[in-house]
C-alpha cells in the first residue's frame, strides 16, 4: 500500500499531467523490461539501491557487496574485505557525489568509497536491524542520515574529517520503510514501486501496471533510478535488476522522457548529441618490468570499457599506440589491447569508442608511458661490449 509520501507524489503529478494534451498513446505491451541477475554476474538477486557517478558507471547496492556496472560487465567489490572488516557488504543505500559514493549498510554505518578505497565516516553503535534508510548531502557540508530504528543523525564534513551529532527529526526526504520512493522522471512521468503489487507508471493521462504476470521478475520493487541518459532502472527483491525499455521505434533506444517531448523519430534523433557524454575508461594497464638478460619482457596490455546501457554489444572500439602503430586498429567489441616486445621509447595509447551506426562517438582518451632501455641497451654497455 502506498504511504503518505507516495500519495502526495501521485497528487502532484496528476495535477501536472492534467494540463497536458494526450498524444502518442502507449500501451503496456509497448514496454519491455531487460533483466540482469546472478546468471549475468550480479552477486545477489536483490538490488537495494542504484546510483550513477559522473564518469557514467552505474553502482548497485546488494547484500553481497558493492557492484559497478558498465552495461557490459558487473564488477563486484568486497567492502568487508577492503575495509578490513570495519564495514558490511550488506548495502542498503547509495549516494553519489561526483565520482565518490557514500554507502549505508544494514549495520547502520556510513562509509565513503573513493578511488578504490573505503573509509568509515561514522562510528555510532547501532542496534540489531538498525539499517541506513537514506543519506542526503546538504550544501553546508553535512550528511543527513536516517536509520530504521534510532532516527537520524548528521555527519559533519570538515577538511576530510568526519564528526557526527544525533538528531531526533530530520527532513522529509527520507525513505520510510515500505515501497521504494516514487520517481518523477525528466519527462514528468511518475514511476511508483510497491511492496507486492509490482510497478505503476503515470504517463500524461495514462496509467500502466506491471506485475510478474506482465513482464516483471518480482512484484516487490525496492528502488527506482533515472540515469543521465534517462533510462529507468528498477531494483527488485529476488528479481535482480531491470531496465524499462520503450519498444516504439525499435532499435533507436528511445526513452520515455524523449517520447514525452516528441513522438517524431526524426526530431528525437536530431536532438541527440553526436558526442557521447562519457569517456572510455582504461580499467587496467599491466606491464612487465625490465629484467636483465630477458629481452622478451616488454609487454603492455590495456583493458578498457565504456559505460553504455543501450545495446552495449553495439559499442565498437578503435585504438592506436602512437610511436608504434601506423594507423588506428579496429577492435570491434573487444575491450583489450596487447603489445609485445615494445622497443624503448615514449608512447601514447589512444582509445575511442562509437556505436555501430556511428551516430555518436566518444572523445579520445590517452595514456602516456615510457619503455626504458635495459642496461644491456645502454650506451656504456654497448661501448663496453
Amino acid at each position: 500500500m502506498a504511504n503518505k509520501n507516495t500519495a502526495r507524489w501521485m497528487t502532484l503529478v496528476i495535477c501536472l499531467v492534467a494540463m497536458n494534451p494526450v498524444y502518442g498513446l502507449l500501451y503496456e505491451e509497448d514496454f519491455r523490461f531487460r533483466h540482469w541477475g546472478t546468471a549475468e554476474g550480479l552477486p545477489d538477486n536483490t538490488v537495494t539501491s542504484i546510483t550513477q557517478t559522473e564518469n557514467g558507471f552505474l553502482w548497485l547496492g546488494t547484500s553481497h557487496g558493492l557492484v559497478r556496472f558498465d552495461g557490459h560487465q558487473f564488477t563486484v567489490i568486497d567492502l568487508y574485505k577492503l575495509s578490513r572488516k570495519k564495514t558490511s557488504n550488506d548495502i542498503t543505500y547509495l549516494l553519489s557525489e561526483r565520482n565518490k559514493l557514500y554507502i549505508g549498510d544494514r549495520n547502520g554505518s556510513v562509509s565513503l568509497f573513493s578511488n578504490g578505497q573505503i573509509e568509515v565516516v561514522n562510528d555510532l553503535h547501532s542496534k540489531d536491524g538498525d539499517e541506513i534508510y537514506a543519506i542526503h548531502r546538504e550544501q553546508d557540508n553535512t550528511l543527513h542520515v536516517r536509520r530504521k530504528l534510532s532516527g537520524g543523525f548528521v555527519i559533519h564534513i570538515n577538511n576530510k574529517q568526519f564528526s557526527h551529532s544525533k538528531v531526533e527529526i530530520i527532513a522529509d526526504f527520507v525513505r520510510k520503510p515500505g515501497p521504494s520512493t516514487p520517481l518523477l522522471d525528466t519527462g514528468n512521468s511518475l514511476w511508483v514501486g510497491t511492496i507486492e503489487d509490482g510497478l505503476v507508471l503515470f504517463f500524461k493521462e495514462q496509467q500502466f501496471y506491471w506485475t510478474e504476470k506482465t513482464g516483471l521478475t518480482s512484484n516487490i520493487i525496492v528502488t527506482l533510478y533515472e540515469d543521465a541518459e534517462n533510462n529507468i532502472w528498477i531494483g527488485t527483491q529476488n528479481g535482480g535488476l531491470l531496465k524499462a525499455e520503450l519498444i516504439v521505434f525499435a532499435n533507436t533506444h528511445t526513452t520515455l522522457s524523449e517520447y514525452s517531448v516528441s513522438t517524431d523519430l526524426q526530431t528525437i534523433l536530431a536532438n541527440r548529441k553526436k558526442t557521447y557524454p562519457f569517456s572510455v575508461h582504461i580499467k587496467k594497464v599491466s606491464k612487465d618490468d625490465d629484467v636483465p638478460f630477458d629481452l622478451s619482457r616488454k609487454d603492455h596490455a590495456f583493458t578498457f570499457t565504456l559505460p553504455y546501457f543501450n545495446q552495449p554489444e553495439d559499442v565498437q572500439f578503435k585504438y592506436q599506440l602512437s610511436g608504434y602503430d601506423e594507423g588506428w586498429v579496429e577492435a570491434g567489441g573487444a575491450r583489450f589491447a596487447h603489445y609485445k616486445k615494445l622497443p624503448p621509447g615514449d608512447y601514447t595509447f589512444n582509445i575511442v569508442a562509437m556505436d555501430k551506426q556511428q551516430q555518436w562517438q566518444t572523445k579520445t582518451v590517452q595514456y602516456m608511458f615510457t619503455v626504458k632501455p635495459g642496461f644491456w641497451q645502454s650506451i656504456n654497455c654497448l661501448g663496453f661490449c
